[in-house]
């Protein structure tokens, strides 16, 4: 944040120029790993071994993770100091967690609280996970994984339909994470003493205590050789 409030002060770059940089270099590392890890993780969980299912499991992890760095832009662009960024990441995700479908679900959830999981991509990547994996499953001919999903109800959504939410969220909180920056960019809003002092130290002049007068420095005496 701070970086980026002294560049674009300096005029090195547009808004939409840096946003778009930023994301176009940092999605290829953030799809990257969670197609790693998920490729591992799949075959070493013993999920089913159907082609669909896998490709299904590797494409709402990487939407999860995703989803995960748009919040996290978001944060970061709306938030000067760091400590608060930690001090709200429990307030908001633990709720998010709480009511994301392995503790709570749509069934076992009170009322007047049910709304949250609505809000929550964890809720809709679970969802997606487990009825990718226990729809259509049988055991001795018997269908227990469609007896199971209505069991714990995590509602009437598709796998498709639940890594759209997924998407969906992310893409609201890129769209809230350009606005911050828009904000952040505006030259009308009043830094704070902190800030006043942080673009002073990084856009003023040098220090003076760590400037040397060059017509003070003397040069290098150098003695004649000597012959004897």
């Amino acid at each position: 944040r701070l970086v980026f409030r002294r560049e674009r002060r300096a005029g090195y770059y547009g808004l939409p120029a840096y946003f778009a940089a930023k994301n176009i270099v940092e999605l290829p590392i953030q799809m990257c790993i969670p197609v790693l890890y998920s490729c591992i993780a799949y075959w070493l969980l013993g999920l089913r071994r159907d082609a669909g299912r896998v490709f299904v499991f590797v494409g709402t992890t990487a939407a999860l993770n995703l989803c995960g760095f748009a919040c996290g832009m978001l944060l970061a662009a709306s938030f000067a100091s760091l400590a608060t960024i930690l001090s709200l990441l429990p307030a908001m995700f633990l709720p998010f967690l709480l009511f994301g479908g392995l503790l709570v679900n749509t069934g076992n959830s009170t009322v007047w609280l049910r709304w949250i999981q609505w809000l929550s991509p964890i809720k809709y990547g679970y969802t997606a996970l487990m009825k990718n994996q226990f729809a259509g499953y049988q055991v001795d001919g018997r269908d227990v994984g469609d007896a199971y999903l209505r069991q714990v109800d995590l509602g009437s959504f598709s796998v498709a339909a639940n890594v759209g939410m997924v998407l969906a969220i992310a893409l609201l909180a890129w769209v809230l994470a350009y606005v911050a920056l828009v904000r952040l960019a505006s030259e009308g809003g009043k830094l704070s003493e902190r800030s006043a002092r942080q673009d002073e130290m990084l856009l003023g002049p040098p220090d003076q205590r760590f400037v040397i007068d060059s017509r003070k420095i003397e040069p290098p005496r150098i003695d004649p050789p000597r012959i004897e």
